[in-house]
């Protein structure tokens, strides 16, 4: 019965919508998004599309909400359609990249953010998109580093951003540029035990072994099932020449990974710590 007054109320909606101008639609329309009434949405930008077929912005509308809905297929299939009358709109580019994206279509997504930067060269949200492709999908550390350092210039200031600068110049090998970034990174969301985890990896290899213990003690405390927090620790001890303090992270990892447990304490022989 339920299934029936909705579909009754699915279709007298329709049919009202084909009443209506496209002005009032689009009102209905944006209205109906406000209020998270998105199967609404869909039908009223449908009406829109089928009275106006190059309204980019409908398909544009349409696509968007079908990534809100997690259908990214479906999405695609619409924006692809409003690239096709609009390919110079950011916001389509951008919306196609993110549901490529999700489908871990890692050209799709490249390609798509590519275009929205050089739509709009001066748009942090895009190279953060671009820098996310990279970071994500492609796996390639220095394209998105360089994504992320532009989004930065521009203005971005999320931590997000500032952890993945810097995690990306952790994996490059550049830990004197990571630092400062996560640094910044823990100021803004001092909370996560993730930034503090990467940021006292950058200290460790950065050889500030004081600052690092207080950096991944502190990862340790916000995430006590992080297995590499006491690795790190260990390690950082063991330059320190702390024997007791490498031991007490071994018998913390072990619960957690016994095989890295197991390489710690092989490290602290070939120490001879006494």
């Amino acid at each position: 019965m339920l299934r029936t007054l909705l579909l009754v109320a699915l279709l007298t909606g329709a049919t009202f919508a084909q009443q209506q101008t496209l002005a009032e639609l689009d009102k209905a329309a944006k209205q109906a998004v406000t209020d998270k009434n998105f199967d609404q949405a869909l039908e009223y930008y449908r009406v829109i599309s089928e009275k106006e077929p190059k309204s980019a912005e409908a398909f544009f509308q349409m696509g968007w909400i079908y990534n809100e809905q997690k259908k990214f297929d479906t999405a695609v299939r619409w924006l692809k359609k409003a690239t096709e009358l609009e390919p110079q709109d950011i916001r389509i580019q951008s919306e196609l990249g993110f549901a490529y994206g999700k489908l871990n279509n890692v050209d799709g997504s490249l390609e798509a953010f590519t275009k929205a930067t050089q739509i709009k060269p001066d748009s942090p949200s895009a190279w953060v998109g671009l820098g996310d492709a990279n970071f994500e999908l492609k796996k390639d550390s220095k394209a998105a580093a360089a994504a992320y350092l532009k989004a930065i210039e521009l203005g971005n200031n999320s931590s997000s951003t500032y952890y993945r600068l810097g995690w990306c110049y952790n994996d490059l090998n550049q830990s004197d540029l990571a630092a400062p970034q996560l640094k910044k990174a823990a100021a803004l969301e001092p909370k996560s035990g993730s930034i503090w985890l990467e940021w006292g990896y950058s200290l460790l290899k950065t050889k500030q072994y004081s600052e690092a213990v207080e950096a991944l003690t502190r990862a340790t405390s916000l995430d006590p099932k992080e297995r590499l927090g006491y690795l790190y620790l260990g390690r950082t001890f063991l330059v320190m020449k702390n024997k007791a303090q490498v031991k007490r992270q071994i018998d913390l990892l072990k619960p957690l990974d016994a095989k890295q447990a197991t390489q710690l304490e092989d490290e602290l022989r070939q120490a001879n710590l006494k």
